[in-house]
C-alpha cells in the first residue's frame, strides 16, 4: 500500500482520538490572562475525544480532508505579538502570532474555547504555526496542517478575525501543505528558521514558489526577515509583501545598537 494511504488512515484515527504527543507541559491557572477571564472550568476542560464542534460546517479538500479556510481580516495587522506574550498583554490592537515553540501554544489545541474570550480582545490571531519537521513522520506533519485550518476555521466561527497561516517542509508535504487555501486569498507565513543554513533557504524558495503557483496569493504577510533574493521576485509578479520584525530580529536589532554581538 502506497505511504500516504497509510498516512491517511492514521489522520483519520488521529481526528477522534487526538495525538497523544498532546500533553499537559504545565497546569493551566483558572484565572485571567491579561486582565482577559477564561472560559469557566466546566466549559474549559480539555475534550481529547469529542471534537465535532470543531468541524462543524467545514469543508475538506484534498487527499487527507485538510479543512478549508479563508483569511477575513477587516484590514492588515499593524503589529503582531506573540501567544505566550499575549496572555500576559493588554496590547489589543496587536494580532496574535504563533511562531514560537509548539509546546508554548498546544494548550490552544487540547482546550480550543478556552481562549475564545482571549482571541477577541484582541485584533485577530494569525492560525498556529505547528512545525512541519524533516525529521517528524510523515503523517504527524499532515495532522499539523490539519489542526491548524481546523483551528482557523473554528475560531472564524467564532467571530475572531483570522489569517491563515501557510507552513511547508520537505518536498513530500506539498502534497497537502497548501489544502484548503484559496486563491488570491491574504496569507502569513514565518521565515526564522527557514533561511539558515543554505539547504534550508534553497527549500524554503522551493516551497515559497510552489506556493505561489497553486494559489497565488495577493498578500503574503511574513513574520521575520524578507531577504530580497528570495522575495523581490515576487513584488515583481504584483505579490505585496508586507512585513513584520520578529522577536529573534527585534533582539538582534536591539543588540546591534548597544554593540552587543549577537
Amino acid at each position: 500500500m502506497h505511504k500516504h494511504s497509510n498516512c491517511h488512515d492514521i489522520i483519520r484515527h488521529l481526528t477522534t482520538t487526538d495525538f497523544t504527543m498532546a500533553i499537559d507541559f504545565g497546569k493551566e491557572a483558572n484565572a485571567s490572562f491579561g486582565g482577559v477571564k477564561l472560559m469557566p472550568k466546566s466549559v474549559s476542560k480539555p475534550d481529547l475525544t469529542n471534537r465535532k464542534y470543531l468541524s462543524d460546517g467545514v469543508i475538506f479538500t484534498g487527499h487527507y480532508d485538510i479543512p478549508c479556510v479563508k483569511s477575513n481580516p477587516n484590514k492588515l495587522p499593524k503589529k503582531v505579538i506573540t501567544f505566550s506574550k499575549a496572555l500576559k498583554s493588554k496590547d489589543y490592537e496587536a494580532w496574535i502570532v504563533f511562531y514560537e515553540n509548539d509546546y508554548q501554544f498546544e494548550r490552544v489545541w487540547r482546550n480550543p474555547k478556552r481562549y475564545i474570550n482571549v482571541f477577541k480582545r484582541f485584533r485577530g490571531i494569525i492560525s498556529p504555526d505547528f512545525s512541519l519537521n524533516g525529521d517528524m513522520p510523515l503523517c504527524e506533519q499532515i495532522y499539523n496542517v490539519y489542526r491548524s485550518r481546523l483551528l482557523a476555521y473554528f475560531y472564524q466561527k467564532c467571530g475572531i478575525p483570522v489569517i491563515v497561516n501557510v507552513r511547508w517542509g520537505i518536498n513530500l508535504t506539498f502534497d497537502f501543505c497548501f489544502d484548503g487555501l484559496y486563491d488570491n486569498d491574504i496569507i502569513f507565513i514565518g521565515t526564522h528558521g527557514s533561511l539558515n543554513p543554505k539547504e534550508n533557504r534553497i527549500q524554503f524558495t522551493r516551497g515559497l514558489d510552489e506556493m505561489v503557483k497553486r494559489i497565488r496569493p495577493k498578500v503574503i504577510c511574513v513574520y521575520g526577515f524578507i531577504p530580497d533574493d528570495v522575495f523581490s521576485i515576487l513584488r515583481m509578479q504584483g505579490i505585496e509583501i508586507v512585513q513584520y520584525e520578529s522577536e529573534f530580529s527585534s533582539v538582534h536589532s536591539k543588540g546591534a545598537l548597544n554593540g552587543i554581538q549577537a
